[in-house]
């Protein structure tokens, strides 16, 4: 522009380079007059509360500016401005930061912001030795490691940078496939995770090749041991229970294996597996056995062979089932016949009883008569023997044994001897009683 005023208004800012190539900048609300001058309107880049500005300097400097912030792009100063998410971490994620310690030529350790506060390269002679420029440059010393822990919000400083992780990961097309590669990030959970894993080729003993489907449930134990011992541990989880299931595999004939085979799902089976987990910081907590598949043709023999084994079985338990109803139905019969001797022999106990019963009540009434009789008997004579004694108290009035001759004449002959009175004759008088 050659000549005339410009405004900037407040929030602009713009550079102006005079016909000598002086540079200015002018930052609004502003008016200003120019003569022979470039002028340029510069961009303004801003970051709220969870962001922050990179900023690329000319001379190589970066340097991070935390939110909320805002920064005119000056031509002059930067080559390149960006404004970048912060990293947010919840309670089970964690991320790695990687630092560079720089120390300077003086001995200086110099680590972290303050590298961002270098100066330009400058070069001078050193006259004592001659070998050339000595640069005051901060040299570059050693790098630092730290766990960023969640849950916080991590902005990196211009010398940080994340660890980048790179493991094996199931393929989206068939989950218990991995892929290396598939898993690609910088914050690692820190919780409990499963991994689904299908081991092909397995061989038997007797030369079946099987496929084994498993699922592991793992957690992380220490970050560091696992950066120290593994750059995948997915990778080591694979080839390790690989080894565990070919082992155990190759012990086994098809029929053995298919018998022996809940034994997968118990850590004891996978040796080399739980080994290699606790090496790398890792905790296999369960390996779960999700089922196999075999070839075709070994698959159809073994249905076949199940087929005909449960044709029998079901055959076997029918024959039992028969024999196991006739043994009930002669048990019942057993039992009822048990019951109706049972029944009929408390019948016949009950008859003796009610016929003893009856005989001793029998013999109970002919006691109580015989007793009444004879009782009555007694006072009968009683009642006699006391007559007779108020007659024998009559004296020779009366003939006692008339009376009692003549008491028991009943149908009876009597004869009766008569003395006369000079005792030479003798007259017998014969008569019956009626």
């Amino acid at each position: 522009m050659c000549c005339g005023r410009r405004r900037v208004k407040k929030g602009e800012c713009c550079a102006i380079w005079d016909q000598e190539g002086d540079y200015s900048l002018t930052e609004g609300p502003a008016r200003i007059w120019i003569y022979n001058s470039d002028v340029k309107f510069l961009d303004r880049f801003v970051a709220d509360q969870g962001q922050y500005l990179r900023i690329t300097y000319r001379d190589g400097r970066k340097e991070h500016m935390r939110g909320p912030c805002s920064v005119f792009m000056d031509p002059v100063l930067h080559t390149d401005i960006q404004v970048k998410d912060a990293i947010c971490l919840d309670a089970f994620e964690a991320v790695i930061v990687y630092s560079e310690s720089v120390r300077s030529l003086d001995g200086i350790v110099l680590t972290g912001p303050s590298i961002l506060d270098t100066s330009p390269l400058e070069v001078q002679m050193d006259p004592t030795v001659g070998l050339g420029p000595v640069s005051k440059e901060p040299v570059v010393s050693g790098v630092q490691r730290r766990v960023v822990q969640g849950p916080t919000l991590f902005i990196p400083s211009a010398n940080e940078w994340l660890h980048e992780f790179l493991w094996h990961g199931n393929d989206p097309d068939d989950k218990g496939r991995l892929i290396k590669g598939r898993l690609k990030f910088t914050k690692l959970k820190t919780v409990p995770a499963q991994l689904y894993y299908n081991i092909s080729d397995v061989r038997t003993q007797d030369d079946a090749l099987l496929k084994i489907k498993l699922m592991m449930f793992y957690h992380i134990n220490d970050v560091n041991m696992m950066l120290d011992a593994t750059s995948d541990p997915i990778g080591d989880f694979s080839n390790a229970v690989c080894a565990d299931v070919i082992r155990f595999a190759s012990d086994f004939s098809f029929e053995d294996f298919l018998q022996q085979i809940d034994k997968l799902n118990h850590l004891e089976s996978f040796p080399v597996l739980a080994q290699r987990a606790n090496a790398i910081g890792f905790t296999i907590d369960k390996v779960v056995f999700r089922g196999y598949k075999a070839s075709d043709h070994l698959q159809k023999v073994y249905d076949h062979a199940i087929q005909t084994r449960a044709e029998m079985r079901l055959k076997a338990e029918e024959a039992e089932q028969e024999e196991a109803a006739t043994d009930l139905k002669l048990a019942k019969k057993l039992e009822r016949a048990e019951k109706e001797r049972e029944l009929q022999l408390a019948e016949a106990n009950h008859r003796i009883e009610v016929q003893s019963v009856a005989h001793q009540h029998d013999l109970q009434v002919q006691r109580e008569t015989s007793q009444l009789h004879i009782e009555s008997q007694r006072l009968q004579m009683a009642e006699q023997l006391h007559h007779m004694q108020n007659l024998a108290e009559l004296g020779a009035q009366v003939d006692l044994t008339k009376v009692i001759v003549s008491q028991n004449q009943r149908d009876s002959q009597v004869i009766r001897v008569e003395h006369a009175a000079d005792e030479t004759s003798t007259h017998v008088h014969c008569g019956t009683t009626i």
